[in-house]
């Protein structure tokens, strides 16, 4: 399976650096049918996002709080296998907004609006958090 390709911004007639960009941090293992239902999730809502590849991550909460202190945003998501941790940067590295196990591409993909939602400030939709 192919990385899916980062999701480039566009201001006017010409591409912002990445560093400039309003976007959501994604961070990534491997690229699974799941990885791409979150970057699908994202974009269903609007939300651009910066895909990142990352080795093995020793924690899951850290990884995901530094791509959201990266972000311009303050919206960091991390993927390992099934695993997923969604932070905030204004929260604690320890404490994430969310952590879970992703069972299917349709979780997975709610995940991503999810997280978009965050940054819109809209309810959440994941089917275990209501």
């Amino acid at each position: 399976m192919r990385w899916p390709p980062v999701w480039w911004w566009c201001s006017g007639k010409r591409p912002m650096p990445l560093d400039d960009r309003p976007a959501v941090g994604l961070l990534l293992n491997t690229a699974t049918a799941e990885a791409e239902a979150v970057a699908a999730g994202l974009e269903e809502e609007g939300i651009p996002f910066v895909l990142e590849r990352a080795d093995e991550v020793s924690d899951l909460a850290s990884a995901a709080h530094d791509a959201a202190v990266r972000s311009r945003l303050g919206v960091g998501l991390a993927m390992q296998g099934p695993h997923a941790c969604l932070h905030l940067k204004k929260l604690p590295p320890e404490r994430p907004f969310l952590r879970c196990t992703v069972a299917d591409v349709e979780e997975a993909r709610l995940l991503g609006g999810d997280a978009a939602r965050v940054v819109k400030g809209l309810p959440l939709r994941f089917p275990r958090l209501s």
